[in-house]
């Protein structure tokens, strides 16, 4: 059964609710801008960018951060649920932050990354949840699933606000940790 729900009506009024969420990590009040995107098959995407809007795949949409070198990407992968008409459920949440090697070059630094309906066994435990991947990093630790909610992973993927919750916690400690540093 999906976990975290929302209707199509309530992912069209999210801007604020991920803007605020996003606000710790930017200059200004009013950023970062958000879109929601229709897809085929009932899906929807949700991005955040600056400035005017591109266009483009979500995942190539960027905000700028309190760190003049960092930029950042968030977006949200919402799929309808079977049987429920106007009901979809989360599948990814992705925050990734990319280094300015130059003014043309980025480089993947690490993210921040949530897939509530994450069915494999194997990870599911630490992948559900919000988990960090620290991109920069050679492998196996890349590709590493770095847990920061699995002690309480149950009471975090409840519902939509203690996820959002959770997520804030996380996402403070990136810009205090991480972001802040460079």
């Amino acid at each position: 059964m999906p976990r975290i729900r929302l209707t199509h009506d309530d992912l069209v009024h999210r801007e604020n609710q991920i803007r605020k969420l996003l606000n710790p990590l930017t200059l200004h009040p009013s950023n970062p801008a958000c879109k929601l995107q229709d897809q085929i098959g009932g899906v929807v995407l949700l991005g955040a960018y600056d400035g005017s809007f591109r266009g483009g795949p979500v995942r190539d949409w960027r905000f700028g951060t309190i760190s003049p070198r960092l930029n950042a990407n968030y977006h949200e992968r919402w799929i309808p649920i079977s049987g429920l008409t106007d009901v979809l459920c989360l599948s990814q949440l992705y925050l990734t932050f990319y280094k300015k090697e130059n003014p043309e070059i980025e480089r993947e630094l690490l993210a921040l990354h949530c897939e509530p309906e994450e069915l494999r066994a194997s990870v599911a435990a630490y992948k559900r949840g919000p988990h960090v991947h620290i991109s920069i990093a050679e492998y196996p630790l890349k590709d590493a699933h770095i847990a920061l909610a699995r002690g309480h992973l149950d009471e975090v993927l409840a519902n939509t606000s203690n996820l959002m919750e959770s997520l804030q916690l996380s996402i403070l400690m990136l810009r205090d940790e991480v972001v802040s540093r460079y």
